[in-house]
């Protein structure tokens, strides 16, 4: 947003709060997916054979 001749950049408080908020909440889903895929790979290779991975618990 440019807020006049000036050149000067305003950003609210409010957007600066919102958008951190968003990153927040980004980076966050990023580690839950990280950790899901961890949990899945640790599950699938400690079972002797794929049909006894109970999938439903990964889901």
């Amino acid at each position: 947003m440019n807020a006049g001749g000036g050149g000067k950049e305003f950003q609210h408080d409010s957007v600066i709060l919102y958008t951190n908020l968003m990153y927040m909440y980004y980076h966050s889903s990023r580690v839950v997916l990280s950790h899901h895929e961890v949990l899945h790979l640790a599950i699938t290779a400690a079972a002797p054979s794929f049909s006894s991975i109970p999938s439903r618990d990964l889901a």
